[in-house]
């Protein structure tokens, strides 16, 4: 060890903190993927069914398990759902497909259904981006509390 004394011990003291910051990010690093492969399996399909799982609302939906974003889908458009159920199938279709048009896929799925031709405007309102501001306002602490658990270890499928 060298003497604080020594001019070079900045350097070494730098070096040492430097490990030791390096070693702890590491051991963080592997902290989170441990809680996430806990908590969302291997991701994918599975994770997006323990994801979905996990929002009170979509417990009994079409399309959870297994996870079957058409099905959810057309869950979805059914009169029974709530503002917060709409809330969480936005946030678990965002986390599947954060770039995909929504509203363009709900349309898709709805005519292969052979469904009437929807309307684009109410399919644009009903499939919404996930607004996190209107979702904890409608949600209960469940809901939130299934939202910040992805949130705390997220998973891209």
């Amino acid at each position: 060890m060298t003497d604080k004394k020594d001019p070079t011990w900045p350097k070494v003291e730098a070096a040492m903190l430097a490990s030791a910051e390096a070693e702890a990010h590491r051991l963080r690093s592997e902290a989170r993927a441990k809680r996430r492969r806990e908590q969302w399996g291997d991701g994918g399909r599975e994770g997006m069914t323990l994801l979905a799982r996990s929002f009170p609302m979509l417990r009994s939906a079409a399309g959870v398990d297994p996870w079957d974003p058409a099905a959810l889908i057309r869950w979805a458009c059914s009169p029974a759902i709530t503002s917060g159920g709409m809330h969480a199938v936005h946030f678990c279709l965002q986390v599947w497909n954060s770039t995909a048009d929504w509203p363009e896929a709900a349309a898709a799925v709805l005519r292969e259904a052979g469904e009437p031709e929807p309307d684009v405007e109410v399919l644009a309102r009903v499939f919404a981006p996930f607004n996190l501001v209107a979702a904890f306002g409608a949600w209960d602490d469940e809901h939130r509390a299934a939202c910040l658990a992805w949130c705390e270890a997220p998973f891209w499928p």
